[in-house]
């Protein structure tokens, strides 16, 4: 399937996730190294960003948040997969047809 034809499908299923505004405090890099512990105690707030030279170069969260996100991103996927897999099973690709499919790329 083209790129094409899948962005096609997802924005014809409206399969795109959500994009959440992120509500994060942002601080330097010097700051997180010097102020470690309480950097952790912020993160079980609010995601905290940590910035290099004025740029983002990475987020400490919780656990619990990172354990959110990953199991959210994980149930999206799975949903997305099993609507594609309905779509194509709806315009008559089976597992035998998916198989000559796939034998025929290599």
């Amino acid at each position: 399937m083209s790129n094409f034809a899948a962005t096609t499908i997802l924005t014809k299923y409206k399969l795109h996730p959500q994009p959440r505004p992120p509500t994060m405090r942002t601080i330097t890099s010097d700051e997180a190294a010097n102020t470690f512990r309480k950097v952790i105690e912020s993160a079980k707030r609010e995601p905290v960003t940590v910035s290099d030279d004025g740029k983002p170069s990475a987020v400490i969260l919780s656990f619990d948040d990172y354990q959110r996100i990953t199991g959210q991103a994980k149930h999206e996927l799975l949903a997305i997969m099993q609507r594609m897999g309905d779509y194509a099973a709806s315009q008559g690709l089976t597992e035998a047809k998916l198989d000559e499919l796939l034998a025929n790329d290599s």
